[in-house]
């Protein structure tokens, strides 16, 4: 849970369209945020249904799906047309970076904006026992 925002974690979610929607309600509420740009990647563009969804729970920065025309992790490294600020925060829909973290991060980019900062994209834990 997002201390500053409650938001839920979207880790407790459990089908995929429900991380978007809690990772979109969660980013988009976040004053300061232009707008969330969801990198789709799927075989089939997402229905009407699923995007009004989406909008619906916008909270307030626009929202807008960049589609992309084949399914490739790489996907969210290619150029996002119509970016309106310098700052870009790329994140996947099942990591969840409270609102407090996001603005010091945000601070910390400001007082060097030529540097990227970012977070570490998932955590690793060491099987016990080992196997050798």
């Amino acid at each position: 849970m997002c201390f500053d925002c409650s938001a839920k974690n979207p880790s407790w979610a459990s089908v995929t369209y429900d991380l978007l929607r809690i990772s979109v309600a969660h980013y988009s509420g976040y004053t300061g945020i232009d707008a969330v740009h969801v990198v789709w990647s799927e075989p089939e563009e997402p229905t009407k249904e699923l995007r009004g969804s989406i909008l619906n729970c916008s909270g307030g920065s626009r929202v807008r799906f960049v589609i992309n025309a084949e399914d490739s992790l790489n996907n969210r490294f290619r150029t996002i047309q119509g970016l309106t600020t310098d700052a870009v925060f790329s994140v996947d829909d099942d990591l969840f970076v409270p609102c407090s973290t996001l603005r010091f991060a945000f601070a910390v980019w400001q007082s060097a904006s030529s540097a990227m900062v970012g977070f570490v994209p998932r955590k690793h834990w060491l099987a016990y026992p080992l196997v050798t």
